[in-house]
């Protein structure tokens, strides 16, 4: 550009900070940020944050916060944005309690937390397998005045459920609804999945029954099912779900990539006592496509 008699704007700068940070080349990102320094362009806060949000993408925090520490030096007033970056990021490498001191200077320098501030604390805690704290983070949250929104919910289910605790998740689910958060795909799957984790897989049917009333279950959603009561030793229940997915058009077909895991769940229930008549009834019926064919399952074809 400069060869050509042009001075780059700040904005190209920043261009390529976010670049380099996109790219995985965090070091040349913090030369080039430097480089900035010398050829007198100093850094706004545009640039600053591209590079911290990279670093953070990338997994390299220490860095993300030497970043953070120069633009607070450099005199500037950092957002809630930019804290729930950095925030974020703490979180993703499980030091979580770095992350709660990041909380703590933000609201020391008059910033709120918002519910993604919260979100992403909470996240961290129940990953790291301490559901108590997650759920102070809760209390905290609320305390604050912070509605949880249905990603909070979700979280704190999962985790709850993780940690042998399904009748609080299902307190929780109550809650949710009460409020008038409605639960969406991933909640119910969070659910079901975490009540089979914890052996209870006619309660996590009941929920199961529910999405279907609200016409959510999807093709990915079917295969899941169908492979998580096969892993917890409940075939009769995996064919059930099974049957509803022929019966609802939702058994997919080749190129899709729930075609594999499905014929592999079939082939198990082919070969259990419990089930292995009506799977070969099913094909015998042609209501399994041909994409399972008799000699997948043995004699399956007579």
């Amino acid at each position: 550009m400069r060869v050509h008699g042009h001075d780059p704007w700040i904005k190209h700068f920043t261009f390529l900070v976010k670049q380099l940070c996109e790219q995985k080349r965090s070091t040349e990102a913090c030369n080039f940020l430097a480089e900035m320094i010398r050829e007198v362009f100093v850094p706004d806060i545009v640039a600053y944050s591209a590079a911290i949000d990279g670093f953070v993408k990338i997994k390299v925090v220490d860095q993300a916060l030497e970043i953070f520490r120069d633009i607070c030096a450099c005199g500037y007033r950092l957002d809630v944005v930019a804290y729930n970056t950095l925030i974020n990021g703490f979180c993703k490498v499980k030091r979580i309690s770095e992350a709660h001191d990041v909380l703590d200077e933000m609201v020391a320098k008059g910033l709120v937390p918002s519910v993604v501030t919260y979100n992403s604390l909470i996240d961290g805690w129940c990953k790291h397998g301490e559901i108590d704290q997650a759920l102070n983070c809760l209390s905290r949250m609320v305390g604050m005045e912070r509605e949880p929104n249905v990603i909070t919910y979700t979280t704190l289910i999962d985790g709850l459920c993780n940690a042998g605790k399904p009748d609080y998740a299902i307190h929780l689910w109550n809650e949710m609804k009460g409020k008038g958060c409605s639960p969406n795909r991933i909640s119910f799957l969070a659910l079901i999945y975490g009540l089979c984790k914890c052996g209870l897989p006619n309660a996590a049917l009941l929920y199961f029954r529910e999405m279907v009333e609200k016409e959510m279950p999807n093709t990915i959603v079917y295969v899941a099912l169908v492979n998580l009561f096969i892993s917890n030793e409940k075939p009769t229940l995996a064919f059930e779900i099974l049957k509803e997915m022929v019966e609802n058009e939702k058994f997919p077909n080749p190129p899709d990539k729930n075609d594999l895991p499905l014929r592999e769940a079939i082939l198990e229930l082919a070969e259990d006592a419990n089930t292995s008549s009506n799977i070969k009834n099913f094909i015998a019926e042609g209501r399994i496509p041909e994409i399972v064919c008799p000699s997948d399952v043995g004699s399956g074809g007579g």
